[in-house]
């Protein structure tokens, strides 16, 4: 984490845009969403990384990824 510029952190939405597997559990997949965001978003990382949350379709979030490190150069 030391080492990384810039953290992409893409959270389960409200309206969740990837379907679970058949093998999936939807209460881990939420634990996990909620520990990701205490430990990027709640305490700060490790090191320098920006941590940059994103949202929308895959589209969307791309835009919002090229339009921060645009902003980085």
């Amino acid at each position: 984490m030391k080492s990384l510029d810039l953290i992409v952190f893409v959270p389960i939405e409200a309206n969740d845009r990837i379907p679970l597997a058949a093998h999936e559990d939807r209460r881990q997949r939420r634990a996990v969403d909620e520990k990701l965001r205490e430990l990027l978003i709640d305490e700060a990382p490790a090191g320098d990384a920006e941590v940059l949350t994103v949202h929308g379709d895959v589209a969307q979030r791309v835009r919002q990824i090229m339009a921060r490190i645009a902003g980085v150069r």
